[in-house]
């Protein structure tokens, strides 16, 4: 009985070490977007990524980013969304079947699985422009990292600055 007692007590520190570390790890959130600038595809087998080269288009780019606690190996986080409109708009809204014109892709960097570049398909992305370095964009997009898992929902508003 007192060994289940002392295994009880450290499993408790431990978990409570490891949410009160995370709750500390500095994390901060990038709105931008780029001008003549396109998303490139990812094409082949491996881990395909979406990466943003020159062209002609928009590009925004959402960046969260969560730093790696120095006592925590491998605790960093970062995810991206980026995709691509016409330089011309104004003012734009695609949903499901519609998110492929503007090639949307979301991507997660950390020790896990799924780090490869994963193509949008469902949801709504929408944005307005407020001026010539500025737009209010909305997200709300499910991401399907594998066919049968649920898809998990990420939900983003913002003003994204010319970079």
């Amino acid at each position: 009985m007192k060994s289940n007692l002392i295994l009880f007590s450290m499993a408790t520190s431990v978990a409570r070490r490891t949410i009160d570390d995370v709750t500390l790890q500095e994390e901060s959130t990038d709105l931008k977007f780029y001008k003549n600038a396109r998303v490139i595809v990812p094409t082949g087998s491996g881990s395909p990524i979406a990466t943003i080269d020159s062209g002609k288009n928009l590009v925004f780019k959402y960046k969260f980013n969560r730093e790696a606690d120095p006592k925590i190996p491998d605790s960093g986080y970062r995810e991206t969304i980026i995709f691509e409109i016409e330089p011309g708009e104004t003012k734009f809204s695609h949903l499901d079947d519609e998110l492929q014109t503007i090639k949307p892709f979301y991507r997660q960097v950390c020790f896990c699985r799924n780090t490869e570049s994963v193509k949008i398909v469902h949801g709504k992305i929408s944005g307005t422009k407020i001026s010539a370095t500025k737009w209010n964009i909305y997200m709300d997009v499910d991401i399907v990292f594998k066919e049968g898992q649920n898809p998990v929902n990420k939900q983003i508003s913002g003003n994204f600055i010319l970079d």
